[in-house]
């Protein structure tokens, strides 16, 4: 097998698993999606409402000198302005305007901001039940907060002009105070009548000292006019630029949303579950399964009978219904059966399972029918003697059969019955179970039975045996190395593989061959996708076609060996 084929078969794997617990996604989807809408329902809708904000950026430049002071960051001086949008200060005035009464802690619970990309526009956004207040709260937020900014600004405006107020007012005193110290010295000096060296210098010095504190003066009123004109040209540095409007749709719930959400969770769990499921399932549930369980080919997959409904009646698809589908697939067993046994002489086969109520004594009564419409001369024999039902298919007495041959009391040629069931073909003898005796292992172990069947072996092309499930009973165990091979039935679906695998174990452990495995009652929920329908349908399109009345038919008769001829004429009319 090639690696891309493995891939492939791996995937279809999944798919089946998928496609066969079904229902386990199916559930939890449609309870999380029914929940999810119901809650949408129920829930009040909320509406949203949002105003852009401008934030400009502050040029600062040093009214002292003509330095442009450092910038701050951008994006963090943005971020603080988010802050700044949702502190408390903000929504406790924000209450106090539109006359809401509510603490400041339920605006802030119903106002985010968040900044527009990479602009310096910071988005404003509100939530509310009432449509109306959302916008309100929005547009309330982004005035009060640029009112606010705007006072910030004239604050430091002015505390800033107070400063050099003060620092005017103390250059204006010096200048004064120098102002009179020169006047002084100069009326001083005129009142000499002979000029002093020194009295000029001091004059002199004065003058001096009195231009420097004019300069402050003039420094000090400078700054301060600078000042004044910037507070006139930047009493704010925020507008708004969309201002909120009446929101027409809510925005919680979500119903798609919520339906996207609860379908992706729902189809998730749902998965997981069967994946679970599938991982804890010990069932057969492929073909695979079944290969690998028992170590051995499928002969064949019968499809579950649609128009057998009792279970628990008897009855024969291959001679009711020669036309089914399932009869159909008794007939590949058939050619699968035949190729297996081409070495063999005899040809003897035991049919068996891993537990009850698997099929095994319905699946053995068609194969010997279809093995004896091939034109083979069959014998089917019942050595289930614990729950025998070979009689009741071919609607034969039992009072007499296998435990009468094992015990002798009358010869084998004389227990052979040929099947009452309308449609059987005459090639097909039956040897049922008899009286069921009170230990049915000891009774088989015996070499009593190893010359019976050895005996039968020579009346017919091939021998039949049904057998009790092997697993549970030793019976199967103990006949099986006395034929040319063994069957096991095992229900599709439903038979455990640790089960088969037991099955397998105890016939290789007596050195009986295991010829094949039989799938049972497989529905089209088993193993690969379609197999089931590709199957029935090839199968349907292909059926005979009835001929009408009147036409003739050409054909060949079907020829009996001498192995046949001698078990029928034996059998005689019974």
């Amino acid at each position: 097998m090639t690696e891309s084929h493995a891939t492939t078969l791996e995937l279809r794997d999944y798919l089946g698993i998928l496609r066969r617990r079904k229902w386990f996604i199916i559930l939890p989807t449609v309870v999380i999606l029914v929940a999810a809408i119901t809650a949408s329902l129920l829930t009040t809708p909320i509406y949203e409402a949002s105003a852009d904000v401008l934030i400009q950026s502050n040029k600062r430049s040093s009214v002292i000198a003509d330095v442009a002071m450092p910038a701050e960051d951008p994006a963090r001086e943005l971020q603080t302005q988010i802050q700044v949008i949702t502190s408390r200060p903000v929504a406790e005035e924000t209450a106090k305007r539109l006359q809401l009464n509510v603490p400041p802690e339920a605006i802030q619970a119903r106002v985010t901001a968040q900044v527009l990309g990479q602009t310096s526009i910071i988005r404003v956004r509100a939530r509310d039940a009432s449509a109306s207040l959302a916008r309100d709260i929005a547009n309330g937020v982004s005035a009060t907060y640029i009112d606010l900014r705007r006072k910030s600004a004239l604050d430091s405006f002015a505390q800033q002009a107070n400063d050099l107020q003060q620092k005017v007012d103390e250059a204006t005193a010096e200048l004064q105070q120098r102002d009179a110290e020169l006047a002084d010295a100069i009326s001083k000096t005129r009142g000499e009548k002979t000029s002093d060296t020194g009295s000029q210098a001091l004059v002199a010095t004065l003058t001096n000292r009195r231009e420097q504190a004019a300069a402050v003066q003039s420094f000090w009123k400078t700054a301060l006019d600078k000042l004044q004109i910037q507070s006139n040209l930047q009493t704010s540095s925020a507008e708004t630029v969309a201002p909120a409007t009446l929101p027409t749709a809510p925005v919680e719930p979500k119903l798609s949303r919520k339906v996207i959400f609860a379908l992706t969770i729902g189809i998730l769990l749902g998965a997981g579950i069967a994946f679970l499921v599938e991982y804890l399932d010990d069932s057969l549930r492929s073909k695979q399964d079944a290969e690998k369980a028992f170590g051995a080919p499928i002969l064949g997959m019968i499809p579950r009978a649609q128009s057998w409904n009792d279970r628990r009646s008897a009855m024969l698809l291959s001679v009711k219904d020669p036309a089914s589908t399932t009869a159909e697939a008794y007939r590949s067993v058939r050619t699968n059966l035949q190729f297996s046994l081409l070495d063999s002489g005899s040809r003897v086969v035991l049919v068996t399972s891993p537990s009850a109520s698997e099929g095994k004594s319905t699946t053995a009564a068609n194969i010997a029918v279809v093995l004896a419409q091939s034109g083979k001369s069959v014998i089917i024999v019942d050595c289930d003697l614990r729950r025998p039902r070979v009689h009741k298919f071919f609607e034969l007495r039992n009072t007499e059969g296998v435990t009468t041959a094992i015990l002798a009391e009358r010869p084998l040629v004389d227990l052979l019955q040929r099947p009452r069931i309308a449609g059987a073909p005459p090639s097909l003898l039956a040897l049922t179970s008899g009286p069921i005796p009170p230990n049915p292992a000891d009774l088989l172990g015996s070499a009593r039975v190893s010359e019976l069947i050895e005996t039968l072996g020579t009346l017919a092309d091939y021998v039949v045996i049904d057998s009790p499930p092997i697993v549970p009973l030793s019976d199967a165990a103990v006949l099986a190395p006395k034929t040319d091979g063994a069957i096991i039935v095992a229900k599709a679906g439903q038979s455990s593989r640790r089960a088969s695998a037991q099955a397998a174990e105890k016939l290789d452990a007596v050195g009986a061959e295991l010829l094949g495995v039989v799938l049972n009652e497989v529905t089209p929920n088993f193993g690969e996708p379609g197999y089931y329908y590709d199957y029935y349908y090839y199968y349907q399109s292909y059926r005979p076609i009835p001929e009408k009345q009147g036409s003739k038919r050409g054909g060949g008769r079907r020829s009996k060996d001498s192995g046949g001829a001698r078990a029928a004429q034996t059998a005689g009319s019974r």
